[in-house]
């Protein structure tokens, strides 16, 4: 005759439980939230016997042994504190595990996200560039064009009989290409576009800077062309750097403030679904 020793197999108590999955790496925020309800819910269970076991207790009539009737009250009511004690730490895992479930999710979105945002950026680079190559030489030939357009234009011989009526207008290149009249205030103008130097994010290729004619601003008295002028140039250079300094402080800071209110409002949002 055999024998054969078996193990029975021993459930753990709603106690460990909750403690286990205080460790368990492995566990998800689904399943703390559902513990959590669990416990809040054996807590209220708890706190009943606990009144009904003191109440019984303090009765002579119900619970002749007072010995026992005080330890009976007392295990009631430590059971209750057990896992009320467990509750908080119950919330906080919660809370850790629900927002690195939310990182591993966005992480997803992210890497999928990264190359597609290299190989476009790499495209931009390469296509703005080769644009930039061609575009820049074109808008100068065009700005001297233009600039002979309006002299030849103003010179017509209008008191010539043979110039009324001769269908000879010139208008500006980017009229003639676009087909267009004239400019007025609604219309987009391709060669007042305003594109950035590759190399340098303070500076433009275009439009190109500038000579300012004092002479023609001040009535013919021109300013020594020496110092002040170049005082002038170096503080707007340092204005616009300040400037761009500013902007980017306060894009910083603002996509700062947008991530502190996105973690507030999951973590809010986690300790509103587990509120007491």
């Amino acid at each position: 005759m055999t024998s054969a020793t078996k193990t029975a197999t021993v459930e753990p108590t709603f106690e460990q439980r909750i403690v286990d999955a205080l460790t368990d790496d492995t566990i998800s925020a689904n399943d703390l939230h559902t513990l959590f309800e669990k416990t809040t819910a054996a807590i209220s269970v708890a706190d009943n016997d606990a009144k009904i076991a003191k109440a019984t207790a303090l009765d002579p009539l119900q619970s002749p042994d007072a010995a026992k009737a005080r330890q009976i009250m007392e295990d009631t009511e430590f059971k209750a504190d057990r896992l009320r004690n467990l509750l908080p730490r119950l919330r906080e895992r919660f809370i850790k595990v629900g927002n690195h479930e939310d990182y591993v999710r966005w992480r997803i979105k992210h890497d999928a996200l990264k190359p597609k945002v290299n190989d476009a950026a790499a495209r931009l680079k390469a296509v703005y560039q080769t644009i930039t190559e061609e575009l820049i030489p074109l808008l100068q030939e065009i700005e001297k064009i233009d600039a002979e357009v309006s002299k030849v234009s103003s010179t017509k011989p209008w008191h010539a009989r043979e110039a009324n009526g001769d269908g000879c207008v010139l208008r500006a290149v980017e009229l003639t290409a676009r087909g267009l009249d004239g400019f007025n205030p609604h219309v987009i103008q391709i060669t007042e576009i305003k594109l950035p130097d590759w190399n340098d994010r303070n500076k433009l290729i275009w439009p190109p800077y500038r000579h300012i004619d004092y002479a023609a601003l001040t009535g013919g008295v021109r300013p020594h062309p020496g110092a002040d002028l170049r005082r002038v140039k170096e503080e707007e250079e340092e204005r616009k750097r300040a400037e761009a300094t500013r902007l980017e402080a306060e894009l910083q800071q603002q996509q700062a403030r947008d991530r502190d209110r996105v973690a507030r409002a999951a973590d809010d949002r986690r300790r509103g679904i587990i509120a007491l």
